[in-house]
C-alpha cells in the first residue's frame, strides 16, 4: 500500500496490541499502486490463496472485537 497508509495501518494494529511479528509492512519500490491492486493475485504459499483472503483472514483473527 502507499507509504503514508502503511503508517496509518501500523498505528491501528499497534493500537489493537497486535504483535508486530504477526505481519509485515512492506512497500514495492517505485509502485504507486494500493495493495488492493494485488488482491486477486495468489500469495505464493502452499496451499495457494488469494492475497485478499490472507488479508481478510488476518483481520478476522486479530481485529474483531471479542464477543
Amino acid at each position: 500500500m502507499p507509504y503514508p497508509q502503511i503508517l496509518d495501518m501500523q498505528c491501528t494494529l499497534q493500537g489493537k496490541n497486535i504483535d508486530t511479528n504477526k505481519y509485515r509492512a512492506i512497500t514495492i519500490p517505485g509502485s504507486i499502486l494500493h495493495a488492493s491492486a494485488y488482491w486477486r493475485d495468489f500469495d505464493g504459499q502452499v496451499p495457494q490463496k488469494r492475497v485478499r483472503d490472507d488479508v481478510f483472514d488476518f483481520f478476522a483473527a486479530h481485529m474483531s472485537d471479542p464477543p
